[in-house]
């Protein structure tokens, strides 16, 4: 379907609270990643002088809390459609 889109210069927005670099990775490693695909989403912000592990800078966490916020927000928007 990915593929489909993008031969038709459809734009596929991928919108998630999630953690933007694992949906990223997913796809690439389906091999299904084309330029027509933005995902917008929270990614993750390393720290170089600590070990690549341990790393994750402080905005990560700030935008894991994010995540309730949009589940909320969701909730709310989708009330009100009923």
């Amino acid at each position: 379907m990915f593929r489909s889109l993008n031969e038709q210069s459809v734009p596929l927005l991928i919108f998630s609270a999630g953690v933007g670099d694992v949906i990223e990775e997913t796809i690439r490693q389906k091999l299904t990643y084309y330029p027509n695909i933005k995902v917008v989403s929270n990614f993750m912000d390393f720290d170089n002088d600590v070990s690549p592990i341990l790393g994750i800078d402080a905005k990560f966490s700030e935008c894991l809390r994010a995540v309730f916020f949009f589940a909320e927000t969701f909730r709310l928007f989708v009330s009100q459609l009923y």
